[in-house]
């Protein structure tokens, strides 16, 4: 399968009918489009990279047709963004392509929901590591959060921090388009990488 049939398949796995459709969703003319797709005009690197990343598929293999080897992970399954999160959640194993190292001390998290579209889809794979950092770092970071209110955890991109009393409270913009304030956190965990599913 050469370059453009990659494209194609990525395009159609996204459910993208037609290049024609995938030329308005990129905001591409559409003959530049094609031709990428046709195999009639070369691609230049940040046109892959674009490409790559709307159609959710890893950069090497839309390039060169590169597999990413698989791991082993366990996963803990992340349901409807509405619903709390109990402590028995759902944990699987996955065997799966990751285009990025994985260390020993991640964590990895499927969406099982639709609830966090668009910003995450129904299968992704995020995969997260705890930190120690100073609090303040997590501004304008993506983070999952555990909390001993209901629900019980916040995916989303971190607003703002502060000081109250002894504790730091976190504003966060969740992945399902909710803003929490005041959220103060059990465990602060940083997204560090995303398979899509």
């Amino acid at each position: 399968m050469d370059r453009a049939e990659r494209l194609k398949l990525a395009r159609t796995k996204r459910g993208l009918e037609t290049a024609h459709a995938a030329a308005q969703r990129l905001g591409v003319p559409y003959g530049t489009y094609s031709g990428h797709e046709n195999g009639s005009r070369g691609i230049k690197d940040e046109d892959l990279k674009r490409y790559a990343e709307f159609f959710r598929v890893p950069l090497g293999w839309l390039a060169f047709g590169e597999v990413s080897p698989k791991v082993k992970v366990a996963c803990l399954s992340l349901g409807s963004a509405s619903q709390p999160m109990s402590s028995d959640a759902r944990r699987i194993s996955l065997d799966i392509e990751v285009p990025f190292y994985v260390p020993d001390d991640v964590e990895a998290i499927r969406i099982d929901t639709v609830d966090y579209e668009p910003n995450y889809l129904k299968g992704d794979v995020l995969f997260i590591r705890q930190t120690d950092a100073v609090p303040y770092g997590f501004a304008g970071k993506r983070v999952f959060v555990t909390m001993a209110a209901a629900p019980g955890f916040l995916l989303g991109t971190v607003l703002r921090v502060r000081k109250a009393e002894s504790v730091y409270l976190f504003d966060i913009h969740g992945a399902d388009g909710r803003i929490s304030l005041d959220v103060q956190p059990e465990k602060v965990a940083s997204v560090i990488g995303l398979v899509p599913g």
